[in-house]
């Protein structure tokens, strides 16, 4: 499976994206708000807050009526697979200071420092239908990212990501397939004029340095919490310059409001089991290119209140493509989908 993670996942900030000028340099910044805190005039949280998130996860062959498909191509002949005991786990906490192991040249004194860590975790079963017969891999995603707040663009500081992803790759004829299971760490550290990327895929390491604008982007690990907050008008779109591992130099995500939705939520929210119906936006993102623009993934968040769920556009559900690694085909989607939310509020 080749993606831009979005930590798988990752993949948020809480905010109205806007673009705006800023000095004589006119450097363009990113400027977010506080919709995870409750939006309007709630503010930056105090230090000690905390929220964490879980949600369960399952395959789905065919996600809300075709918008992700498992492709034709692939047939029970040639391979056989499924996805058990998915989960994904994200906590936020507000600290007033970064921890010393990390060294930057970015202002972390004058301001709160955001947390924000993940766990995503599941068991891949695939079969061949050759003499190993059914195999099992236990494949993660664990993240840890430093962060400044709203007000400062959520610049990152520093970020951190261990995978163990299985592979799975057709031939361009789609008669065979192969598996893979690769493990990789990578340790984005940056600075206000550069940040730096150190990756390992196996046994094999790299580093590479890559200047930028300060404030004018985010790290990948973020992105989901990024997302929370987009005021985007409906059918249109704003876009994110994002730093990923997998690719070194920042690449734009457009981001697209398809329009209003309700979903049904059936989740423990602050220790009370809720069961009821939530508006919702339909976020979609991409790649912002023309060509290998990658699948789409989608993304419902919370946009008003209801009776039980306070308004902290949660992300209520999540949708990722998965697909084949060098062909790209569909296999279909994880589908993560809230299940619990607590918050502290320090």
């Amino acid at each position: 499976m080749k993606k831009f993670l979005v930590s798988i996942f990752s993949i948020v900030l809480a905010a109205a994206l806007m673009l705006f000028s800023v000095g004589c340099s006119n450097e363009i910044y990113l400027s977010f708000n506080n919709n995870f805190n409750g939006g309007g005039e709630a503010g930056e949280p105090n230090t000690a807050y905390s929220e964490t998130l879980t949600y369960e996860v399952n395959f789905s062959e065919n996600y809300r009526d075709n918008l992700i498909v498992k492709d034709d191509d692939i047939t029970d002949e040639v391979i056989k697979y499924r996805f058990e005991n998915g989960s994904y786990v994200q906590n936020l906490e507000v600290l007033s200071f970064l921890p010393e192991s990390i060294s930057t040249d970015i202002d972390v004194t004058s301001s709160k420092i955001y947390h924000l860590s993940s766990m995503f975790k599941i068991t891949a079963i695939y079969d061949l239908n050759d003499d190993k017969g059914e195999q099992t891999f236990e494949d993660s995603i664990e993240t840890d990212a430093y962060f400044l707040p709203a007000g400062q663009s959520f610049a990152p500081i520093y970020a951190k990501v261990k995978t163990t992803n299985t592979l799975v790759s057709l031939t361009n004829s789609y008669t065979a397939a192969a598996l893979e299971q690769r493990t990789s760490e990578s340790v984005t550290a940056y600075n206000t004029e550069k940040y730096t990327v150190n990756q390992t895929i196996g046994d094999q390491s790299k580093t590479n340095e890559f200047k930028y604008d300060y404030k004018t982007l985010i790290d990948n690990t973020a992105f989901l919490f990024a997302i929370r907050g987009l005021t985007i008008n409906e059918e249109s779109s704003a876009d994110i310059p994002v730093v990923s591992p997998a690719y070194g130099e920042a690449k734009t995500l457009r981001i697209t409001n398809g329009g209003a939705l309700s979903t049904k939520v059936n989740a423990v929210i602050d220790g009370v089991a809720v069961d009821e119906t939530v508006a919702v936006t339909n976020l979609t993102y991409q790649l912002n290119t023309v060509r290998n623009s990658g699948a789409p993934q989608y993304v419902l968040v919370q946009s008003a209140k209801s009776e039980n769920v306070p308004f902290k556009a949660f992300p209520v559900e999540y949708a990722q493509t998965l697909t084949t690694y060098g062909t790209f085909t569909n296999m279909g989607a994880l589908v993560y989908t809230l299940k619990t939310a607590t918050i502290t509020n320090g």
